[in-house]
């Protein structure tokens, strides 16, 4: 278990108005979701889904962790029946991966963007630096942790 205090509540809420920019961002690009569910099926398509140490923390802080499901290291542990059970408060990653990949590059620009405004909100809040793949940040939910060995 990776050992630290959580993000503060003023540093979750900003992180929600940074994520509130992105999205509006990302609408304008005009990137089509088709709710497929491709995105969560990281071995399928060959897709790692990071996130910060900041993320994990808004992540813990909305959603119960009843929804954390470990079912392996390779899928999403909020995926269900192919559908984002934390949809409103998914990661970076998540909100910036479309199917679309028509739109690839502009969408990659904005993730690599907002990634370092996120990096930058945890340098102001003194937040330590973590970027992992999201199973294994998430791993850190101490009664949800992977089976021993694990992650």
């Amino acid at each position: 278990m990776h050992d630290r205090a959580p993000a503060s509540p003023q540093a979750l809420d900003a992180l929600r108005r940074v994520y509130e920019e992105l999205d509006a961002e990302l609408l304008a690009t005009g990137a089509i979701c088709l709710a497929s569910g491709n995105c969560c099926n990281f071995p399928e398509y060959g897709h790692t889904l990071f996130a910060t140490g900041l993320e994990a923390d808004y992540i813990r802080a909305h959603v119960p962790r009843e929804k954390f499901r470990w079912a392996s290291e390779e899928l999403c542990p909020f995926w269900v029946e192919r559908k984002c059970t934390i949809r409103e408060h998914r990661a970076l990653g998540c909100r910036s991966y479309f199917c679309d990949r028509t739109k690839t590059d502009a969408l990659n620009a904005i993730h690599e963007r907002y990634l370092a405004r996120i990096r930058a909100l945890e340098r102001e809040h003194g937040i330590e630096p973590r970027y992992a793949p999201l199973i294994r940040i998430m791993a850190d939910w101490p009664e949800s942790a992977p089976p021993e060995g694990r992650a």
